[in-house]
């Protein structure tokens, strides 16, 4: 039973992250445009690498992560706003994976 669940869990985490929804626009999209979005796929594989290798390197060389550095370098006021949009924004993530 125990098995069972945690097999559960990780199925309903992953699909809230590759849903039908998911699937249909990208199958959708790739046959409307073809390969005229690629620049998309490269900007934000590029994106990506350079935001890792950046928090990386940071870690590395304070021995602290990002948030650590980020709550040190900004009031109280800038981190909850921050936090709030980070709230709002998976809850809208969310609610279109759920609506989809």
């Amino acid at each position: 039973m125990q098995r069972f669940l945690h097999i559960l869990f990780w199925a309903i985490l992953a699909a809230a992250f590759i849903g039908p929804g998911t699937v249909t626009t990208a199958a959708s999209a790739g046959a409307q445009f073809v390969t005229s979005l690629a620049w998309a796929l490269v900007f934000s594989t590029i994106a990506t690498l350079v935001l890792q290798e950046f928090a990386a390197r940071l870690t590395i060389a304070t021995g602290d992560d990002l948030g650590r550095t980020l709550a040190r370098q900004f009031p109280m006021t800038v981190r909850l706003l921050g936090a709030a949009a980070v709230v709002i924004g998976c809850a809208a993530y969310e609610a279109g994976n759920l609506l989809g």
